[in-house]
């Protein structure tokens, strides 16, 4: 029975790891950035947005986190605890650490209310410590399932949105700023309700793209050719 309650743990502790290390750049980043070291001239088209602190080209769902100093494809947020931010890369390890660790405090909270229960109908008096103990593991596994049952819940809804948590915060930012303005008198409330509306539409238009960053069609393959002159520099772009 604890092997197959710790399961879950294990597996959690995995996708936790995986998804801390797993670079959640942009690869434009280091697309622009190689091609400036071979002395390659960097092809600005097909992008509308750059980072002024990286130097590079990003697609436009990039966001440039002042935490990691580094701009994340399809920015989510920075987590504290995976010292990390979630973003397109590791995003579906991320759901997985919420997921598993939801499942694991179930268990333990399943768990308990069982053992608490054999402890009640015994006929001798329960010892009081593991009574106790099992009184403390059920209220953490409760408060733990209730908080990670509301972050998922969050997760899903924002993904049946097309928006990242990220996405939600700018635009509970806009609306508010849209509604100070109407209640300041600088806008009429037609003109608010137009422009809540055009904030609340605009996840449901890219809600295909949410796990798409526009990305460069060229790519580049370097080989180097020794010889007895030196060595040749090989650059084809398709």
């Amino acid at each position: 029975m604890l092997i197959h309650r710790e399961i879950p743990l294990i597996q959690s502790i995995i996708s936790g790891f995986i998804c801390t290390m797993i670079d959640p750049t942009d690869q434009n980043i280091y697309f622009e950035h190689r091609l400036e070291q071979i002395g390659v001239p960097v092809d600005n088209s097909g992008f509308e947005y750059m980072c002024q602190i990286c130097k590079a080209n990003i697609g436009d769902r990039t966001k440039h986190c002042g935490d990691c100093n580094r701009c994340v494809s399809v920015f989510d947020h920075h987590c504290k605890w995976l010292n990390n931010c979630i973003g397109e890369a590791n995003y579906r390890y991320f759901l997985a650490l919420v997921i598993l660790t939801l499942f694991h405090g179930m268990l333990n909270f399943s768990q308990s209310v069982y053992l608490i229960y054999l402890d009640l109908i015994r006929s001798q008096p329960p010892f009081l410590w593991p009574l106790i103990l099992n009184f403390i593991i059920l209220a953490h596994s409760f408060a733990k399932s209730i908080a990670l049952g509301q972050l998922l819940f969050m997760h899903l809804w924002l993904i049946f949105k097309g928006m990242t948590t990220f996405d939600y915060i700018m635009q509970m930012r806009d609306i508010q700023e849209a509604k100070e303005q109407m209640s300041k008198g600088e806008i009429s409330q037609d003109i608010c309700e137009q422009r809540i509306n055009s904030i609340l539409e605009l996840p449901q238009q890219r809600k295909k793209a949410l796990s798409m960053t526009i990305r460069r069609q060229s790519k580049v393959i370097v080989q180097t050719n020794k010889s007895q002159n030196g060595s040749n520099l090989r650059v084809d772009q398709s």
